[in-house]
């Protein structure tokens, strides 16, 4: 049985990021891009240029443009350790995943866990039935495995959403050693909030979602 899906991913995204009304340096660009103006997300956008206020209230991505900006690709990585959570956020992470393919954005899908998987970079909409397959074949894996997993995946420093059900220190350790442009989302407990991370309610992703 395929994960629920649900569409509106990037509406409850929005809503959870925690400087969607700020300027905080993780979300925005560099000082020296000037901001030119708001449209909808294209494959190529850094996923740093997100604008979530703008996301939450369209339900479609929405990216800021810049006068200097280059075109990037990006990366969803869904990290499959086990914990209570897991299932949640592997419904959030499918989520993304089937909604940037149904978009049109060319994103390279990694599944860690076992039996887990990669899709190299594509905007093929046909990908969604392989990546199903992937999501709900998937299992839980121990942390210590799947962190030399992700060290190796993040190689290639591309800006990267990583669904997780549980940030760990060991998470934080490996990402705070490194340059990569990554941002977190994880399922809201009673964890110490993590600076800049994503938390969605475990509610929302026990609803029903849609085929």
């Amino acid at each position: 049985m395929y994960p629920s899906y649900f569409p509106d991913i990037l509406l409850r995204l929005g809503e959870a990021n925690p400087d969607r009304d700020a300027s905080a340096n993780h979300w925005t660009l560099h000082k020296n891009d000037a901001l030119h103006s708001l449209r909808e997300f294209m494959p190529g956008d850094r996923m740093t240029w997100i604008d979530w206020k703008s996301t939450a209230k369209t339900n479609t991505m929405m990216t800021r443009e810049f006068e200097n900006s280059s075109a990037r690709k990006m990366q969803m990585i869904f990290f499959g350790v086990t914990h209570d959570y897991f299932e949640h956020a592997l419904r959030a992470a499918y989520s993304f995943s089937r909604k940037m393919l149904e978009d049109h954005a060319e994103v390279r899908i990694t599944i860690l866990g076992e039996n887990g998987q990669t899709f190299d970079f594509s905007r093929d909409k046909k990908r969604i039935t392989e990546i199903s397959h992937a999501f709900a074949e998937l299992k839980s894996c121990d942390e210590a495995v799947l962190i030399q997993e992700l060290q190796s995946v993040l190689k290639w420093q591309k800006d990267t959403f990583i669904f997780t059900p549980v940030i760990s220190d060991a998470l934080i350790g490996l990402l705070n050693k490194s340059n990569w442009r990554v941002s977190l989302v994880s399922i809201l407990d009673q964890q110490n909030p993590t600076e800049h991370a994503l938390y969605l309610r475990k509610e929302w992703l026990e609803a029903g979602g849609d085929a």
